[in-house]
């Protein structure tokens, strides 16, 4: 695999999703966001190579597409840009166009932190989705009502352990139920995360 430039040799590679169980390398697809841990990287060659020892594979969102109109989509109440260089998965062969409301996908990509703008770098379908999840910053955050909020999606954290120092501007990374309560998602776990920022 090629991250950042750096011809990564994972062969013998420990590959994961974010709740640390175990992927196949097939998972490892262009547009994906991952963080590896690896060796140095030998800059002698026509390529910066490296051998991996473990790959991550780190998304923004997964969930319900709630809405599409020509250079975006919505996920779970945040607004995600399609560029040229985002790639749709061979089942998404009409791009954009091919997603529909009520679809279930997952979405790889970067947030800018001063618009609060998600770019997709990769989106799949993920029909057999157990639960949701979603990554980014805090905006708001509610100790007494047991909230937090990501963009505008009010997030019923009452259920979850909330990691130390939580506040707002923190990066989190949200796992959730896969149906709403009372308007709002359920989080079965609460990370804190880096997000993948422009």
């Amino acid at each position: 695999i090629v991250v950042n430039g750096v011809h990564y040799d994972e062969s013998d590679a420990t590959v994961e999703d974010e709740d640390g169980d175990s992927v196949d390398s097939f998972d490892l697809k262009l547009g994906s966001m991952v963080e590896v841990d690896g060796g140095d990287v030998d800059k002698s060659g026509a390529h910066s190579t490296a051998k991996a020892a473990r790959v991550k594979l780190v998304s923004l969102a997964k969930g319900p597409v709630e809405s599409v109109d020509a250079a975006s989509f919505v996920v779970l109440g945040q607004t995600l840009q399609v560029t040229a260089t985002t790639v749709f998965d061979d089942s998404l062969s009409g791009g954009l166009a091919a997603l529909q409301a009520g679809a279930i996908v997952k979405v790889y990509g970067t947030l800018d932190i001063a618009t609060g703008t998600y770019t997709a770098s990769r989106v799949e379908p993920k029909h057999d989705a157990t639960s949701y999840s979603l990554r980014g910053v805090v905006a708001a955050l509610d100790p007494a009502a047991r909230t937090l909020t990501i963009g505008a999606t009010v997030i019923d954290v009452s259920a979850a352990t909330l990691p130390s120092g939580l506040a707002v501007g923190s990066s989190v990374r949200v796992k959730l139920e896969t149906a709403q309560v009372a308007g709002k998602w359920v989080a079965r776990s609460v990370k804190s995360a880096e997000v993948r920022r422009h």
